[in-house]
């Protein structure tokens, strides 16, 4: 499995535009399929680009310190693709004693459970996907259309899609949003493409 970085990196800078901050949106190349092990292997692969997106904005802020100047977006992604993500840390207890802290990322892969679910409840008229997208709680200026199009992109063929509903307990990663307002974790393999879709929503506050 292989993240598509160029394609990942652009959807984080559409960030606040197409799509909202609190959602994510992170792609990988598959082309050896193995049904729920390979969407385990993409969940983890996502918690471990988050690692290198947080190692990233720490090298952007001792830039700032340094330069007095903030890193443009290509001088971000150069160093983004410079670099390998730093390990997850796996362990055997469950992650809520870890309390809000988000880095580095702890997971529990024996609490790693999930729905397999048909692309017409994930993309259902008010279904949970939507409503996590435009949730009460956060504000976005990203239309109803819009969210239509960018699923309509990232996914033109859903009769191609193995999509499975992802348990966010077993990551302190995910503490904070699923005390407040909820955290939400979708993966989806398009069997024609040979691609990953990893979704996530933090509803923080």
């Amino acid at each position: 499995m292989e993240l598509l970085e160029k394609e990942t990196l652009a959807c984080w800078e559409w960030s606040g535009e197409n799509i909202p901050l609190y959602v994510n949106y992170t792609f990988f190349i598959e082309p050896n399929y193995q049904g729920i092990h390979s969407h385990q292997q993409a969940i983890l692969g996502y918690l471990e680009f988050l690692h290198r997106i947080a190692q990233c904005n720490h090298w952007a802020s001792d830039l700032r310190v340094k330069t007095g100047n903030p890193a443009s977006i290509e001088q971000f992604n150069e160093y983004f693709c410079s670099i390998k993500a730093n390990p997850l840390i796996y362990i055997k207890r469950d992650p809520d004693y870890l309390g809000w802290k988000t880095n580095p990322i702890y997971v529990n892969k024996e609490m790693m459970t999930a729905e397999k679910i048909n692309p017409e409840i994930l993309f259902k008229n008010r279904g949970a996907y939507e409503k996590a997208f435009f949730h009460e709680t956060q504000t976005t200026t990203v239309s109803k259309e819009q969210f239509l199009v960018l699923n309509q992109r990232f996914f033109p063929e859903r009769e191609h899609l193995k999509i499975y509903e992802w348990d966010a307990s077993f990551s302190n990663r995910f503490n904070r949003a699923r005390d407040c307002y909820g955290a939400y974790l979708w993966s989806i393999y398009d069997e024609k493409r040979k691609r990953f879709t990893v979704i996530s929503v933090f509803l923080n506050p």
